[in-house]
């Protein structure tokens, strides 16, 4: 198991849109590694206006044998 960083650099992102950016990055890691059967132990999204990161924790390195 390991950590994930994607840091996406953007324009000027209008601090009213940061909760919703964070809100979809999230749901949309989480329902991209569920529907390919990789496990994680958490996602942690953050965000500035000129940044946003995701942290994935406990990343599988391989999704299981089936």
């Amino acid at each position: 198991m390991s950590k994930y960083l994607l840091e996406i650099g953007v324009e000027e992102l209008p601090y009213k849109f940061i909760p919703m950016a964070i809100t979809q990055l999230k749901s949309g890691f989480e329902a991209f590694l569920n529907s390919n059967n990789v496990k994680f132990d958490n996602i942690n999204v953050m965000a500035t206006p000129r940044r946003l990161a995701v942290i994935v924790e406990g990343l599988a390195s391989s999704q299981p044998d089936i």
